[in-house]
């Protein structure tokens, strides 16, 4: 046969017939331009995770946030009732009180940072903290963004946008107010991006622009700049470069830049969203976060296992999972003093991302990869060579002897090996042995749907997989199994 590369993107809708294609806590990293091996790709590692600091213990994260120019560009975090001051040492101090258990939103209003959660808007100066009282502000307020130097929020279960005066959160106009210019429609998420300001209802998304003049009109829409989308997840609203990104009234993930919205499919997120209750769908999270010249939009259900990572230059999806939890770990997400952070709901600590760390804070992370080789019906697969090369391999401990655990369907994934007890484990080499191969034979006859090859990585190892060479002569440096 041939070389067969990884696929590069993850759809596991096996109990909808469909061929399993995953790929969990990996990513797709393009060859270098004058390299002629595989399909151009590879897949690497996601990042891993260092736990940095627990403010207090069982007293769960309810938001993080940062920005140059608010605060200095402080690292600000919710753990339970109380708004923390991270240091760049990653030490932890009281800021004061945040009430509720709801997910905080937190934006900036030049130097001031402000948070909504419980329903009030709070904003801390850099020594008072300030809960907004004002009588011209609504009660139960569910959304925060900051457009023209105002703070706009909208309170629930209303299509009303509410703003401040210029430059002061704690002053709201009476006057300074505005409804649905198409229909009545429940505000569910306000996000800016760029100059605009995106209003997402539970039918429809409206574009609201600054500009000037006095409290009554600081802020009008463009004509005809309206999306006959809504959006059933506030805190899956989140900017992508110039682009807005959320979950979707009818549960698919769309994308917009101005008023053309288009959906990002992946039938295997679509299910998957589909299965829940709009109570749990509702819950979900999403973050978007930079890797070089990667943006990632990072969608977190509560339930199911799995966290959806969308590559948005290659427009491939992958998995996110925490190794044996029910949920995905990380749902909030700021960058700060040159670091990734990132925290969950169901978490008391916050964590650093970081590139060169592949294990999730001493517990390992597992990552599993599909090589779908469309073989004819009756067809012999005699021999594998795994196209993989693996680094920093610690010398000592859990990883100085790396290994690479592989079963297979004969069926195009009806029915994997590891049902029968056939998952081999495999060698990837020691530190220094960046010559060696894993290679494998005896997998017998394929059915009509081809033969699925799964593989899985838990040790703490960087690699570069690009695909699989099947039924070729054996290599001379080569690990057998």
């Amino acid at each position: 046969m041939s070389y067969h590369p990884v696929a590069p993107t993850s759809d596991s809708r096996a109990a909808l017939g469909a061929t399993p294609i995953a790929l969990k806590n990996v990513q797709l990293e393009r060859s270098a331009k004058a390299s002629v091996k595989g399909a151009g790709f590879f897949m690497a590692p996601s990042m891993g995770f260092t736990s940095r600091v627990t403010p207090t213990s069982g007293a769960y994260c309810r938001g993080v946030f940062a920005r140059p120019g608010v605060q200095d560009g402080a690292l600000f975090a919710v753990f339970g009732t109380t708004l923390y001051r991270i240091t760049s040492a990653y030490g932890a101090a009281s800021v004061g009180t945040i009430p509720g258990t709801d997910t905080v939103l937190m934006d900036g209003l030049r130097d001031d940072l402000l948070i909504l959660g419980g329903g009030y808007l709070h904003v801390w100066d850099g020594s008072t903290l300030t809960t907004v009282t004002d009588t011209d502000i609504s009660a139960d307020l569910a959304t925060l963004a900051v457009l023209g130097q105002r703070a706009i929020s909208s309170p629930a279960g209303f299509d009303q946008l509410e703003w401040s005066a210029v430059l002061d959160a704690t002053d709201w106009p009476s006057d300074g107010f505005a409804t649905s210019e198409i229909q009545p429609d429940p505000v569910i998420a306000n996000v800016v991006v760029g100059d605009e300001l995106y209003s997402l209802g539970k039918s429809t998304v409206q574009i609201w622009r600054a500009v000037g003049g006095g409290d009554a009109d600081a802020f009008d829409t463009f004509a005809g700049a309206y999306i006959n989308k809504g959006c059933i997840a506030r805190d899956t609203a989140q900017r992508v470069d110039a682009a807005l990104m959320w979950v979707a009234d009818d549960r698919c993930v769309f994308r917009t830049a101005g008023p053309d919205a288009s959906r990002v499919v992946n039938r295997d997120v679509e299910e998957a969203l589909a299965g829940m209750t709009e109570a749990e769908v509702s819950a979900s999270t999403a973050w978007v976060y930079t890797d070089g010249s990667k943006v990632f939009y990072v969608l977190r259900p509560p339930v199911g296992g799995r966290a959806f990572a969308y590559d948005v230059a290659e427009d491939v999806w992958a998995e996110r999972t925490t190794y044996d939890a029910e949920a995905y770990r990380h749902g909030f997400y700021a960058f700060a003093y040159d670091k990734h952070f990132v925290a969950g709901p169901d978490s008391d600590t916050l964590y650093t991302m970081e590139r060169g760390v592949y294990a999730d804070a001493g517990q390992p992370i597992e990552r599993e990869m599909t090589i779908h080789i469309p073989a004819p019906n009756g067809a012999r697969i005699d021999s594998i060579e795994l196209d993989i090369k693996t680094v920093g391999q610690p010398l000592t401990g859990q990883g100085s002897d790396p290994q690479i655990m592989v079963s297979y369907s004969k069926d195009g994934g009806s029915i994997d090996s590891v049902v029968w007890g056939a998952e081999r484990q495999v060698s990837l080499g020691a530190n220094g042995r960046y010559d060696l191969r894993p290679w494998m034979t005896r997998f017998g006859q394929c059915g009509p749907d081809g033969f699925l090859l799964k593989l899985r990585i838990t040790d703490p190892v960087g690699f570069a997989f690009h695909g699989v060479r099947v039924n070729e002569p054996r290599p001379v440096r080569t690990v057998r199994t």
